[in-house]
């Protein structure tokens, strides 16, 4: 029964000592790799923001083709209580109408039925009957992403 447990006991320190030894030769690279990885370093570009932004326009073209980049802010000219929203960069479809649009921003607003919001992309109001594709065909920017402002009114009045 001793034999058993002395036998046991060599068994796990045995094992002990090879993880260790495992870990402390895989943790520490030989010289001649470490040099290499700074040289390789050391030689490449920094990427610039237009090659990210390329990079990333290509990225979402290529995985939704059928979708118009939107980025949608509140407009510096709002003077009106409108909250601004918590997502600005949206995916939507391209058979998608501003009304329809409109109805997503508001509901991730929350907001009320007396206060109205109107989008403008440029200097132009938005018609809600107008499909985002042909919005987006007339005013991409050279990023290829559509920017849209929305203008909050309070229409109805309180009470």
């Amino acid at each position: 029964m001793a034999l058993l447990v002395l036998i046991s006991v060599l068994t796990i320190c045995f094992s002990a000592l090879t993880v260790f030894l495992l870990k402390t030769t895989l943790s520490k690279p030989p010289i001649q790799e470490l040099d290499f990885q700074i040289s390789s370093l050391s030689t490449e570009k920094p990427e610039t923001l237009q090659q990210r932004l390329k990079r990333l326009k290509q990225k979402i073209r290529s995985m939704y083709p059928d979708r118009v980049p939107i980025i949608c802010e509140r407009s510096s000219r709002c003077t009106s209580s409108i909250p601004k929203i918590d997502k600005v960069k949206y995916l939507v479809p391209f058979d998608l109408t501003v009304g329809q649009f409109l109805y997503v921003i508001r509901k991730r607003m929350k907001l009320s039925s007396s206060s109205s919001i109107f989008l403008t992309s440029g200097r132009n109001i938005l018609k809600n009957t107008t499909p985002l594709l042909q919005i987006y065909e007339e005013e991409q920017d050279k990023d290829d992403f559509l920017y849209v402002e929305y203008i909050g009114e309070n229409v109805f009045g309180t009470f």
